[in-house]
């Protein structure tokens, strides 16, 4: 893949959106393509709780912060505009396709999971606002046009579906 690819993924919490992510990660891996994802949350991540080592450092003036265990590393800093490419890109270098759980970048395919839903109106999002719809169920659009239909099991569609947009 020439450049960064994104796949914006959205739904309920319990949904599924995260073991689908882990899921699509695993099959880039397995065909060598290099994925990276982000999660998007409302509030600041844990280790970087108000008066922590983390926060303080970024308080002081830090341009970063970094939270380094034994067995991964976090980098905190300040959070730019969240549809902002660049920002995902120079965090995720190397990566082909950046899967955003919960948030969007212009351009990104846009994925809505499902999860228990059974008609439109459970959904997270309108039909109308996403390329593909996860689901067990083949959930009516009501006189729109439906986004492609893929089976929570069936991730090396997804995939398939990645590589044909953007191009291996």
């Amino acid at each position: 893949m020439s450049k960064v690819s994104f796949v914006s993924v959205v739904g309920w919490s319990g949904s599924g959106k995260t073991t689908l992510i882990s899921k699509a990660i695993e099959e880039c891996r397995r065909r060598g393509i290099i994925a990276g994802a982000a999660k998007r949350a409302r509030h600041d991540a844990d280790v970087a709780l108000e008066g922590k080592d983390s926060s303080l450092f970024l308080k002081a003036g830090a341009v970063a912060s970094l939270y380094v265990g034994d067995h991964s590393t976090a980098r905190f800093e300040a959070s730019p505009a969240l549809q902002d490419r660049a920002f995902y890109e120079r965090l995720l270098p190397g990566a082909a396709i950046v899967f955003l759980e919960g948030a969007s970048v212009e351009g990104a395919i846009r994925v809505l999971v499902a999860g228990g839903a059974r008609h439109a109106g459970e959904l997270k999002r309108p039909i109308s606002e996403c390329d593909i719809l996860v689901s067990r169920e083949d959930i009516p659009a009501e006189g729109l046009p439906a986004p492609r239909l893929i089976h929570p099991d069936s991730i090396g569609d997804l995939v398939d579906f990645l590589e044909a947009q953007y191009g291996s």
